[in-house]
């Protein structure tokens, strides 16, 4: 009995032992870097630059603004801060948000109108991230200035997502109801299903659906031939709103883009993810080219830095195709923070959100603390003359990463929130902030 007792004992202090070893182990795998990341890097002084100094080089097309996270006010601001820049500074005149491509028209329609309130309109977004005051903010401010200015001045609004294909249906009938084109009421029937969000996309009926569209996309691609080609329409239609017959036309496309996304395997993320990014690439470069049709050959755009930096680990990011495309006429602004307090949806837990807390390890957003709380980083300002700085940006570091889901996992594996990459093969340029707040979920 005595026996037993010694080797319960033993096995007991063996795994107290072994918890205190594993705890002082993650402890040191997560703040050590921290810690380290803090230390001051030389002749930061002088490349570090305020916001306001942002100069895009001539003739880019697409200036993409990332983002660290989804649910920081900062972040959220700074797409605010930088978009006034970029239409003063460059004669920017569109906006574009990773959201989906109907949701950017209503707001659009908004901006451009005055019809609505914008509170209401941003609670309709199916991204909670977007029910915020930033956000508010920031299509009352394109409002405002679209009322201040000529037609050919004004900004316009674009959703680049395709996730939300019920998002795209009512411009799509009301077009076809508009304009005469096609049988209305038969496109109204036969897309109502796509309402349903629980639906599967293999049903019979979004078939149908699908078919419809595939039709009515076709019929609009031939009036806008006859219409290019001058060739008399008994449906005037396309003749006296073609501009309007391409927007519709892409709408159709997210729509079948994302009943075959959701035909997908779930759980195979690379498949999904590699989808998402190259069709949001295509709504930007579609976006690009019909703004430069009306005279605005550079647009801005923004989104996550796991969608418009310049690759990624896991998928093709949309940032890549962007640069397959433009090359550097696609400036990739990062984003990135020392600390942050997160507003995040629970995984698993329906509508819930929570604030986290978290720290990046970044030796570059670290820095930020010397400049009042953030700065501008341009890497082309950077050399071998540079010194240590040099180093920094061209080499592996750590950098926050947080996406729409937590688990209380994320406070023990710090690989679930940081990401190690270099920074100029990811962007062309970084903004840091020292300290992120979370953002305030309008109810």
């Amino acid at each position: 009995m005595k026996l037993i007792k010694k080797i319960v004992k033993v096995i007991s202090i063996v795994l107290v032992l072994c918890i205190l070893v594993v705890g002082i182990g993650d402890a040191i795998w997560i703040y050590a870097p921290q810690v380290m990341a803090e230390k001051k890097i030389e002749k930061m002084e002088n490349y570090a630059k305020n916001i306001n100094d942002i100069d895009i080089p001539n003739g880019t097309k697409v200036v993409a603004l990332g983002e660290a996270t989804h649910g920081n006010a900062e972040f959220q601001n700074m797409k605010l801060d930088v978009l006034k820049l970029l239409v003063e500074k460059n004669k920017v005149r569109a906006f574009a948000l990773e959201t989906d491509f109907g949701e950017g028209l209503m707001i659009n329609y908004y901006i451009h109108n005055g019809v609505g309130n914008p509170k209401d309109i941003i609670k309709n977004l199916s991204f909670k991230i977007y029910h915020t005051e930033n956000m508010e903010n920031l299509i009352k401010w394109m409002k405002d200035y679209n009322s201040k200015v000529n037609d050919n001045e004004k900004i316009s609004f674009y959703g680049f997502d395709m996730q939300q294909p019920e998002a795209n249906v009512k411009y799509i009938v009301d077009y076809c109801k508009d304009n005469g084109i096609g049988n209305y009421k038969k496109v109204d029937d036969k897309l109502k299903i796509l309402y349903n969000t629980k639906v599967k996309m293999t049903d019979k009926r979004v078939v149908e659906a699908e078919e419809c569209l595939k039709e009515l996309k076709e019929e609009l691609n031939g009036l806008s031939k006859k219409a290019e080609n001058n060739v008399p329409s008994q449906n005037k239609a396309i003749e006296k709103y073609p501009i309007d017959s391409e927007v519709i036309l892409r709408a159709i496309e997210c729509i079948l883009n994302s009943i075959e996304y959701y035909r997908k395997d779930s759980t195979d993320y690379m498949s999904m993810n590699n989808m998402r990014d190259k069709c949001m690439s295509e709504n930007v470069q579609w976006i690009q080219k019909y703004e430069e049709k009306r005279g605005n050959s550079t647009i801005m755009i923004s989104g996550h830095n796991g969608h418009i930096g310049l690759n990624e680990k896991m998928y093709k990011s949309m940032g890549e195709h962007l640069y397959d495309i433009y090359k550097d006429k696609y400036f990739a602004i990062g984003t990135d923070y020392f600390k942050t307090e997160c507003n995040i949806n629970n995984i698993g837990i329906s509508e819930e959100r929570g604030n986290y807390k978290f720290c990046s390890a970044d030796p570059l957003a670290a820095q930020a603390k010397r400049f009042a709380g953030t700065y501008y980083l341009d890497f082309s300002d950077i050399n071998k003359d540079s010194g240590e700085l040099y180093e920094v940006v061209n080499s592996d570091m750590r950098m926050g990463s947080l996406g729409e889901g937590y688990s209380f996992l994320m406070e023990f594996l710090p690989i679930s929130n940081r990401i190690k990459q270099t920074p100029t093969k990811k962007y062309r340029a970084m903004i840091f902030v020292y300290e992120a707040t979370p953002i305030k979920i309008i109810n």
